[in-house]
């Protein structure tokens, strides 16, 4: 089985069983499986640990296995790491206030430069753009986002690294360049999450409307004809055919064209 294959096959059935807004999933690191948690399953801080498990296809049932164990011990309030000793058989990890080794924290763990010049590269080798394109609309917003990375306030979900992008653009809601910072920085965390550049809990969102924003157009302000303005109109037209035209017009609605089909009867 190709390895997208399987890959897609067991974070498939891992969502079947622990749903799809569980706040776990795999990855891969250093040829092992990497089990994620997400801020919202730990209470605060995002985890990661690698799994004594190698990261391929042969293995696919015992990542399986050994992730709804985890996540079974988890839930009843053992500490992680023994889970990941009791399911997995390995050696219970010892628990001291320091960080493990396994722990990777999102943005320390990420080469943002380097992940933006992997994007690129796929991008201009694939024929989907040129290098001048890349120059011209690429390069700029690129580098904007790495810079977001950089900063004192570190995103540590692609919601957070969303809003710090627009929040150069707030005062200009729905307008083109907004749309497209939001759209080229969530083409780039898909295409990490889908090539395994990036954990599962990097993918953006699906909608991104509240993101970019709603252009506010002014409302025009029309001022119909009311029924004293028709009358001094009618008036104001010396002409009896003219005056019963505009009449017959504002009276029953009709167009001039079919003025002259009208029969007396």
């Amino acid at each position: 089985m190709p390895r997208e294959h399987w890959v897609a096959a067991l974070r498939s059935a891992l969502q079947c069983d622990l749903g799809s807004r569980s706040g776990w999933s795999l990855s891969e690191m250093r040829g092992r499986a990497l089990l994620n948690l997400s801020e919202r399953v730990t209470g605060g801080k995002r985890l990661q640990r690698v799994l004594p498990i190698p990261w391929e296809a042969a293995s696919r049932q015992d990542i399986h296995t050994s992730v709804l164990a985890i996540h079974a011990s988890f839930a009843r309030g053992i500490p992680l790491d023994q889970c990941i000793a009791l399911a997995t058989g390995s050696a219970s990890l010892e628990e001291d206030d320091s960080t493990p080794e396994d722990v990777v924290e999102p943005i320390q763990a990420t080469d943002w430069q380097g992940l933006v010049a992997q994007y690129r590269d796929h991008k201009i080798s694939s024929g989907l753009i040129k290098q001048t394109t890349w120059e011209r609309t690429y390069a700029a917003r690129m580098q904007r986002l790495v810079e977001a990375t950089k900063g004192k306030t570190k995103p540590s979900t692609p919601r957070q690294l969303l809003e710090l992008l627009t929040q150069r653009l707030k005062d200009q809601p729905g307008s083109r360049g907004r749309q497209v910072v939001v759209q080229q920085a969530a083409a780039l965390l898909r295409w990490a999450v889908d090539n395994e550049r990036l954990p599962q809990e990097w993918a953006p969102p699906l909608v991104l409307s509240s993101y970019t924003g709603r252009r506010r157009e002014p409302k025009s302000v029309t001022t119909p004809i009311g029924v004293d303005d028709i009358l001094l109109l009618v008036e104001s037209i010396p002409d009896t055919r003219w005056r019963n035209a505009v009449q017959l017009l504002a009276s029953f609605g009709l167009r001039p064209e079919e003025l002259q089909h009208l029969e007396l009867r």
